[in-house]
C-alpha cells in the first residue's frame, strides 16, 4: 500500500481539528515517547467484532426533503507535498435527507449525497448505515447529530456531532470504523466529549503503551478513539479476537480501560458476553 492511499485511510486525525488544539499536547510530546503494541491501525485488526448477526436498534427511515448543505468532503482537499491545504474548507453539495428512528435512542438525521441520483437508491445506503449505526452501544450516539454519507474509497470521518461515510471502504471493516469514529464524536474531548482529558493524559503515563502505531504518532487527536474499539473489544465481545491480542492490550492499557470501565456506560443494543 502507498504512503498516499494509508494517509487516505487514516486521515481521521486532521478532521476539523486545528493548530492551536494540536499543538497543546505536541509540546509535551515527551511525555507521551513509549510504545505501541500493533503496527496497523484498530479499525483493520480485527474486522467481526461486531457483524451483521448482532442487533441493532435502527426502527425506521423517513425522507424529510432534498437540499443543499454546506459540509466537509475529503474528495475535494488538495495535496501539497503530502499535506492538505484545505482541510477545514466545507463545500455546498446536495443532499436526500432521511430521519432515522432507534430504539431507546434518539433520532438522527442521515444526509445521502445526491450523487447517487435517486431518492431510492439513497435511502438504500441510508438504511445500510442506519442499521450499523444502529447496532452501536448508545454511549457512543450520544453526541451523534448526523451521518453524511458519500461514494468513495476514503476514511471515514468522525467530529462535530457527524459521521462521514464513504462508501467504497472495505465493507468488512465498517461496523469497526463507525466505533472508532463514533469515539470521536462522542468521546473525544477535541471535540467536548465526555471524556476527562487529564485522567486520560494521565493513564497515558501510567500505561506507557499505546494500542497501535496510529495511536502513537497522533496520540492527541487519535489515542481515545483508537483504545475505545478495543477496551470494548476485550469487555463485550473477547471471543471476537484472538487470545494473544487480548492478553496484550489487558496488559498494556490497564489504567485506560480502567478509567473506561468505570464510566458506567450504557451498552445497549450491544449484549456483552
Amino acid at each position: 500500500m502507498n504512503k498516499l492511499k494509508i494517509i487516505f485511510l487514516f486521515f481521521a486525525i486532521f478532521y476539523f481539528s486545528t493548530v492551536a488544539v494540536a499543538t497543546e499536547f505536541s509540546q509535551q510530546s515527551g511525555d507521551f515517547d513509549y510504545d505501541y503494541i500493533f503496527e496497523q491501525g484498530s479499525v483493520w485488526i480485527d474486522k467481526d467484532i461486531i457483524t451483521k448477526k448482532d442487533p441493532s436498534s435502527f426502527i425506521s427511515l423517513e425522507f424529510i426533503e432534498e437540499k443543499q448543505i454546506e459540509w466537509w468532503d475529503q474528495r475535494t482537499w488538495k495535496i501539497n507535498e503530502e499535506q492538505y491545504e484545505n482541510i477545514n474548507q466545507k463545500i455546498f453539495f446536495n443532499v436526500f435527507i432521511f430521519r432515522a428512528f432507534f430504539e431507546k435512542s434518539h433520532d438522527i438525521l442521515i444526509r445521502v449525497n445526491s450523487e447517487f441520483k435517486t431518492q431510492k437508491k439513497a435511502k438504500k445506503q441510508a438504511e445500510i448505515y442506519a442499521k450499523i449505526y444502529g447496532q452501536m452501544p448508545n454511549f457512543l450516539k450520544e453526541k451523534t447529530k448526523s451521518l453524511t454519507i458519500h461514494k468513495g474509497n476514503f476514511g471515514w470521518l468522525g467530529g462535530n456531532n457527524d459521521v462521514i461515510i464513504y462508501t467504497n471502504l472495505s465493507k468488512a471493516h465498517s461496523e469497526e470504523a463507525m466505533i472508532h469514529e463514533l469515539s470521536h464524536v462522542s468521546l473525544d474531548f477535541q471535540f467536548s466529549g465526555s471524556v476527562d482529558k487529564n485522567a486520560w493524559r494521565n493513564a497515558i503515563l501510567q500505561d506507557k503503551f499505546y494500542i497501535t502505531r496510529y495511536a502513537y504518532d497522533y496520540f492527541f487527536q487519535e489515542d481515545i478513539a483508537e483504545t475505545t474499539l478495543w477496551w470494548f473489544a476485550t469487555k463485550c465481545k473477547p471471543n471476537t479476537i484472538s487470545k494473544k491480542n487480548y492478553d496484550k492490550v489487558i496488559k498494556h492499557l490497564p489504567n485506560r480501560f480502567e478509567y473506561l470501565d468505570n464510566q458506567d456506560y450504557d451498552f445497549y443494543p450491544v449484549v456483552c458476553e
